[in-house]
């Protein structure tokens, strides 16, 4: 009971802080265009239009944290991975890009925040993969343990940098 209250205290806090840092922001992005709009200045702009992919990323990065405020809290439920799979890709129509997947009717039993899951792996897949022009889940049973696996065909992760991939940064 103290931890489920204790959990509750800490996301009310994370939300005021959030809501509060967002309300900071958005005047701020209204100031830069404001600049953007008074100056003429080649090199000023730039620097402006810089400044603005910064806050945009600020802010995506605080949005992003509202979507981990609830992990563990929530009850599971059964996810039917062929069909979310499926309805992801209109969401990418880079028609460049094959998305597909080999999982017959596979259900899991997850966090509520395992949706997200996919649509962040597509995304780091375009934007880090290069040339990716094949996205595949597949899956297969190992023992008692059944392995979901993505994987798309981009230039990959350096080999001296594979360790690295679960630390922070």
């Amino acid at each position: 009971e103290a931890f489920k209250t204790a959990n509750k205290k800490l996301n009310l806090l994370s939300s005021i802080t959030r809501h509060d840092i967002l309300n900071q922001l958005t005047p701020l992005l209204g100031y830069m265009d404001l600049s953007e709009e008074l100056t003429h200045d080649p090199a000023h702009l730039e620097i402006i239009h810089k400044e603005q992919r910064i806050m945009n990323t600020i802010q995506k990065q605080i949005e992003f944290t509202r979507n981990y405020e609830d992990i563990g809290v929530k009850e599971p439920v059964w996810y039917n991975i062929k069909g979310y799979f499926h309805e992801l890709t209109p969401s990418y129509p880079n028609h460049s890009i094959i998305i597909s997947e080999s999982v017959s009717s596979l259900e899991i039993f997850a966090d509520p925040l395992f949706p997200l899951i996919f649509p962040n792996l597509i995304d780091n897949s375009i934007r880090h993969g290069e040339k990716v022009t094949s996205i595949t889940l597949s899956s297969y049973e190992e023992g008692d343990s059944l392995i979901l696996v993505y994987e798309d065909n981009g230039n990959g992760i350096p080999i001296d940098e594979k360790e690295k991939i679960f630390e922070r940064g």
